[in-house]
């Protein structure tokens, strides 16, 4: 069994700690902390892994396709693009960006990330009033 971590990249909290882990308490004033932390208005980032690189090798489209975000009620969102990160030199962290044309509201309750690809099946379930950042949904 592998650990596996689904986590909402382009949320504002998520952005100030990796800036914080990575420059330190006054890094959000630097200019590369400035970049991570403007904001991503086309797309929401969702990440996921770290993978072992044999689960993700081959057709990048399969990879984007096997990835989506669902609201009840609501067709689903497919990604508009998939990149890799490696972790070492056997694993990967997967970026699925997916477009905001519909934006997500906390009336809808919550959004479920789903990655089936071959016999990895992963669904996790974000409530969006648990996302809730200084009065705004940060996504």
């Amino acid at each position: 069994m592998i650990s596996l971590t689904v986590r909402w990249q382009s949320a504002l909290p998520v952005k100030q700690a990796l800036v914080r882990s990575k420059l330190g308490p006054e890094g959000a004033t630097s200019a590369d902390g400035q970049k991570t932390l403007a904001p991503e208005t086309a797309s929401y980032v969702v990440s996921f892994g770290s993978l072992p690189m044999q689960m993700i090798k081959g057709d990048a489209a399969a990879v984007k396709a096997a990835a989506s975000l669902s609201v009840k009620g609501k067709d689903p969102i497919t990604p508009t693009d998939v990149k890799a990160e490696r972790q070492g030199a056997t694993s990967a962290t997967l970026y699925f960006y997916f477009p905001r044309t519909n934006p997500l509201t906390v009336a809808d309750n919550e959004v479920e990330f789903a990655f089936k690809l071959n016999a990895l099946n992963v669904k996790r379930k974000f409530k969006l009033k648990d996302m809730m950042f200084d009065g705004k949904l940060e996504l």
